[in-house]
C-alpha cells in the first residue's frame, strides 16, 4: 500500500526477472521502469494515482506482463490534527492519543515523534491511535524540547504536520528541610 501522492518503494517478489532497462512495473495502466531488480525481486515507486486498489504486475521486456492478479492499495494520505497529551518526561513511557485522519490498522503504523525511531502505534479507529513515547536525552541545559509527531501506514511516508509533542527533563528531588513535621500539618518545608 502507499500514498496517493506515489513514491512508495514496492518490492515485488518472484522468480525469473530480468533485470535490465526493459523491467516494468505496471500500477493499473501507468508502467515506471524498475529502480532495482535481480532474479527473484523487483522495486519499483508507485506513480500518483487516485484511492483504491488497482492491479500490479511486471515485465522484463517492455510488453508481456505478468498476470499473478496482485494488487496495490493507494491510500488517501493520514493527517495528524492534534495529540492528547502534548506533553511528557523525556525517560519516555507517555501514552499519547493522536487524533486525525484515514488512519489504517496496518502492520506498518507508526508514529515518529521528531527524528526518532519509528514507534509501533495502535489503532483505535479511522481517527485515533495511540503511541507510546521512547526516551529521548535532553542537554544538561534543556529543560525541554518540542518535536513534531508524524504517522506513518506503510513504514515509509509520514505525515507532515505541526503538532508538537513537548519533552521535559525529568524533575528530581534530592533533599528536603526540614525532614519532620507536626502530624496536624502547618510546617514549612524548604
Amino acid at each position: 500500500s502507499g500514498q496517493v501522492v506515489g513514491g512508495s518503494k514496492v518490492t515485488i517478489s518472484g522468480s525469473g526477472f530480468i533485470p535490465g532497462p526493459s523491467m516494468l512495473c505496471r500500477f493499473h495502466l501507468t508502467a515506471v521502469v524498475a529502480l532495482r531488480a535481480n532474479r527473484n525481486a523487483v522495486v519499483c515507486g508507485s506513480p500518483p494515482h487516485a484511492s483504491g486498489f488497482v492491479a500490479m504486475e511486471v515485465t522484463s521486456n517492455n510488453g508481456n506482463y505478468t498476470t499473478s492478479g496482485l494488487t496495490f492499495e493507494y491510500q488517501a494520505p493520514a493527517a495528524v490534527d492534534m495529540i492528547t497529551p502534548d506533553r511528557g518526561f523525556s525517560v519516555g513511557g507517555t501514552l499519547v492519543t493522536v487524533m486525525g485522519s484515514n488512519f489504517i490498522d496496518t502492520d506498518t503504523l507508526n508514529c515518529r515523534i521528531g527524528a526518532g525511531t519509528p514507534i509501533p502505534a495502535t489503532w483505535r479507529s479511522s481517527v485515533l491511535m495511540v503511541c507510546e513515547t521512547t526516551d529521548l536525552t535532553l542537554g544538561s541545559e534543556t529543560k525541554e524540547l518540542s518535536t513534531a509527531v508524524e504517522i506513518t501506514l506503510n513504514g515509509e511516508q509520514y505525515t507532515r504536520s505541526n503538532t508538537l509533542f513537548t519533552f521535559l527533563a525529568q524533575t528530581s528531588v534530592s533533599h528536603i528541610s526540614p525532614a519532620l513535621g507536626p502530624q496536624r500539618g502547618g510546617m514549612v518545608v524548604d
